[in-house]
């Protein structure tokens, strides 16, 4: 005759639930006396079905970068006409490094340039131009407004002398032209009209791509 014990329902279960962790541990050689031990907090997670984010650098908001606009002061030591830029050899009054600027949106014409009339007549326009530069700019102070982001080398934007733009008075004096369309118009438009500096030359007069500037 068979015996049979009343217990509540989760007694039952919890039997029921322990033996068949016994026979499960005896099956794969596992010691059932750590059965009941609480599992590694990763298995606890797994064991809710709960998965932790995962962060990788490509879910991570991009740092935007600020660029923060300073004012620096510099005494010119000497200055460069060159075919691609106009560069200006100085030292910084705070620092007292040398460096040497790069007028940005500007470039100058050959030192050795030879600019003929449309009366025929040949001009040294080129070493004329730079005897201009360097009276205006050498032994100066000039202002540079620097462009700094965060952690990237600064940049020059602009650089004046006693308040005038240095880029435009270039362009203005005939020296230079600006690199890009639609800036320093009006001083284009002065220097052309009245051919000054490389201006004076005919077929620079003519030519289309200078006069788009006009």
């Amino acid at each position: 005759m068979n015996t049979f014990v009343v217990t509540s329902g989760r007694k039952v279960s919890a039997i029921v639930a322990g033996s068949m962790i016994a026979a499960f541990a005896s099956f794969h050689g596992i010691d059932a006396s750590r059965a009941d031990e609480p599992a590694p907090a990763a298995e606890q997670v797994a064991s809710v079905g709960f998965e932790a984010p995962v962060l990788t650098t490509g879910s991570l908001p991009a740092k935007s970068v600020v660029a923060a606009e300073t004012t620096e002061r510099f005494l010119v030591h000497r200055s460069a006409i060159r075919r691609d830029s106009v560069a200006i050899s100085v030292v910084a009054l705070d620092t007292q490094e040398e460096r040497t600027i790069d007028l940005p949106g500007v470039v100058g014409m050959s030192f050795n340039k030879v600019c003929r009339t449309a009366d025929g007549v040949r001009t040294a326009c080129g070493s004329r131009a730079r005897v201009q530069l360097v009276n205006f700019v050498t032994r100066k102070e000039m202002t540079c407004t620097m462009s700094a982001p965060t952690g990237a080398v600064p940049k020059v934007i602009s650089c004046a002398i006693d308040g005038v733009d240095v880029a435009e008075w270039i362009v203005r004096s005939g020296i230079g032209r600006p690199t890009v369309d639609g800036v320093h118009v009006a001083a284009v438009r002065e220097a052309r009209s009245s051919e000054r500096g490389m201006w004076a030359d005919a077929e620079t007069r003519n030519d289309l791509v200078l006069a788009a500037h006009r």
